[in-house]
């Protein structure tokens, strides 16, 4: 036992352990990750599927309250659309995310994010799951363009 501590002294005197020097580091800019560290304290245990919860609650609130008559104006303005992206409605990329047209949908997404989330969120830590999220809409709206294009 006195040997091995010994061996972990050496190696957190020299800056960390043998593996982690050849990593590369993967890491957004400080000031996200700031950012990220300060929306997780606001919310209640650190979830940060909670906010992404948020805006799916917020989003299918507003499909349910949209007049039927403009039902366009939502599609448009939430939803992927070769339309709307010729208009200009840039934000649609990130909004689709979280547009939601039908309740089952809706409640097993937010079923599955909450759970995933959470127990992500305590194996690798909120910013890890930030990153994750940010890079999964990028994809996502990648994706979604390029299928618009063929």
């Amino acid at each position: 036992m006195l040997a091995q501590n010994s061996v972990r002294a050496k190696l957190a005197s020299r800056g960390g352990n043998m593996f982690s020097r050849g990593a590369p580091k993967r890491n957004f800019s400080d000031g996200f990750e700031r950012q990220v560290e300060r929306l997780c304290e606001k919310l209640p245990g650190g979830n940060i599927g909670l906010a992404v919860i948020a805006m799916n609650c917020l989003c299918y609130g507003l499909y349910m309250i949209w007049p039927p008559y403009n039902m366009f104006g939502y599609m448009n303005n939430f939803t992927f659309s070769s339309y709307g992206l010729h208009k200009g409605y840039i934000h649609s990329l990130f909004l689709c995310h979280f547009a939601h047209t039908s309740f089952f949908s809706f409640l097993m997404d937010n079923l599955i994010i909450g759970l995933l989330c959470q127990s992500l969120g305590m194996m690798h830590g909120s910013i890890f799951l930030a990153k994750v999220m940010c890079l999964s809409m990028a994809c996502g709206s990648g994706l979604l363009f390029a299928q618009q294009a063929l």
